[in-house]
């Protein structure tokens, strides 16, 4: 049974949630429960609990504090947040610190048990692979790879001297000498769906890189890749050579060569950048700074890109300014139904951000998903059902990746918006129709009956009702309106006791001659050729 640790200041709350994992057999057991963070964090040594289940807001620390400090102890440790705010800044936060789920309450049991059972499969996922690979963890040491992982984060953070460096190399067996010194980095996207044999066990890929860096990079180059987080891949490079034109060169095709192997062998993608080079071993924090800034302009480009900091135009980051002459386009279109003309407009949007080279993607999304709320709002002001849209958009914009996946995501839900008001307009189209020919059928004696009348009663304009009745009918009004009072003639016309005369009244024609014209122009037979016709004797002529 997995461990659970519940962290809610609301002891119905917990309470709910305890009698869920304990009433389902979901495979977990609650070891222990907390009111507030810093409690939950002074139980966790004694529990070791394999998921944490807890609240945002709560008193002496937060939820997202309790996460920050518990992912820092056990990085891979489960976390489900269960949160009454939907509050855009927490939910960021919450992903940030590597959440495994965000909900907001009140959640249902069915909700819950379904996060549970995921959770549980990745669990015991992790326990059986571990267990496959026993034989390659009991060959690395214990400690030494975990203080040279310390060493190299502090290196590059710039936390030590150079004469505390020259100790730690020795104290490691770390031979990290050379000429030119520097720092790439790789983000590894969707590692969640890498390939079952490489899963999320950070000690094994590491190893698996480690390998795969060793047996690219050609002799003179002597990269020390290690994690920085779960999915950043930090390179130190030693390099033998000062020939920094070169190198650079040689750096940039392995690193590429690189990123293609994670790809093929973890099925993610990857996203690089290389810092500037220095002459000596300290100055690697501020290469790996210099990484990080290239590294954020990933967002503007594809998937598989690297980026030099060498090439990038740093320039102060523009005042915040949306677009929104193109936005209010946007929406417009949407209204009309112009789909060619809505694709045109979302593309200007994010191209708009792109030559601004906005590297911030958190306000990049932002604006996408105020733009989704809008569209929302004008679906919803034109008659349509916004539930026809499915999941909350908020998460499915904040996974883009980069401007392009967010490009797709907003032409098709600008699509999609059009789409749903067509048919709410072909709804309110069908509903103003079936009046009309209420209207009709409650009108047909009127011999003065026309299409402006029903048009008034309904507060649209003629010319409107007469192109509406005939897209939906497939007739035009006054067609419709002689077809019904034929029918209706033909169906008094049968009973007997009823003379011509009357029948013609019933049906809006004060001159029975005329109506046996209409009649017969209609049917081929006057009213008495139909009676005879059907066998009828007509008795009441005239």
């Amino acid at each position: 049974m997995y461990k659970i640790l519940v962290v809610d200041d609301e002891s119905i709350i917990r309470s709910g949630i305890v009698n869920v994992v304990t009433g389902q057999g979901s495979g977990f057991v609650v070891a222990g429960e907390a009111t507030n963070g810093k409690q939950a964090l002074e139980l966790i040594p004694e529990l070791a609990p394999d998921l944490i289940i807890t609240d945002i807001c709560m008193p002496m620390a937060n939820g997202l504090e309790l996460i920050e400090t518990a992912k820092s102890i056990n990085p891979d440790l489960k976390v489900l947040v269960i949160s009454g705010y939907d509050d855009f800044e927490y939910a960021q936060k919450a992903l940030q610190l590597g959440v495994d789920d965000y909900i907001l309450k009140p959640v249902q049991a069915s909700q819950l048990i379904d996060i549970l059972r995921r959770v549980r499969l990745e669990l015991d996922q992790r326990f059986h692979f571990l267990q496959d690979i026993g034989l390659l963890q009991k060959k690395l040491t214990v400690s030494m790879p975990l203080l040279r992982e310390w060493f190299f984060q502090s290196l590059i953070a710039g936390k030590m001297k150079a004469l505390e460096i020259t100790e730690k190399l020795g104290d490691l067996d770390l031979q990290l000498t050379g000429c030119l010194f520097g720092v790439a980095l790789i983000k590894i996207k969707n590692l969640q769906s890498a390939k079952a044999e490489y899963t999320k066990e950070k000690g094994l890929i590491q190893s698996c890189l480690m390998q795969i860096s060793e047996s690219i990079f050609p002799t003179g180059i002597q990269p020390f890749p290690f994690f920085l987080s779960e999915d950043k891949l930090v390179i130190l490079f030693a390099i033998q050579t000062s020939d920094r034109q070169r190198i650079f060169i040689t750096l940039n095709q392995n690193l590429k060569r690189i990123m293609l192997a994670i790809q093929n062998q973890l099925n993610v993608d990857t996203y690089a950048a290389l810092g500037r080079l220095y002459d000596e071993l300290i100055g690697v924090s501020y290469s790996y700074s210099e990484a990080e800034i290239a590294l954020q302009f990933s967002f503007l480009r594809e998937k598989g890109s690297l980026i030099n900091y060498e090439d990038i135009n740093l320039q102060d980051e523009p005042v915040e300014q949306w677009p929104l002459e193109l936005e209010n386009k946007l929406l417009l279109q949407v209204r009309l139904g112009e789909k060619e003309q809505v694709v045109q407009s979302a593309l200007e949007i994010l191209n708009y951000h792109r030559n601004q080279q906005t590297i911030d993607p958190g306000r990049v999304k932002r604006f996408v998903f105020e733009t989704t709320l809008l569209l929302m709002r004008t679906v919803t002001e034109a008659g349509g059902n916004i539930s026809a849209f499915g999941k909350d958009p908020y998460p499915l914009v904040y996974q883009c990746e980069n401007l392009t996946e967010l490009e797709h995501f907003l032409v098709d839900f600008s699509l999609a918006c059009c789409t749903e008001i067509e048919k709410a307009r072909l709804g309110k189209n069908y509903s103003i129709v079936e009046k009309a020919k209420h209207i009709i059928e409650s009108s047909l004696e009127q011999n003065e009956f026309s299409l402006d009348d029903v048009a008034g009663r309904l507060f649209i304009s003629p010319n409107y009702l007469r192109s509406l009745f005939k897209q939906q009918v497939g007739e035009s009004f006054v067609e419709y309106v002689t077809r019904r009072r034929m029918e209706k003639a033909r169906i008094l016309l049968d009973d007997v006791t009823l003379k011509v005369h009357r029948i013609a009244e019933a049906v809006g024609y004060d001159d029975q001659h005329y109506f046996s014209i209409c009649f017969k122009k209609y049917y081929g037979l006057t009213p008495t050729d139909y009676r005879e016709a059907k066998g009828f004797v007509d008795h009441q002529k005239g």
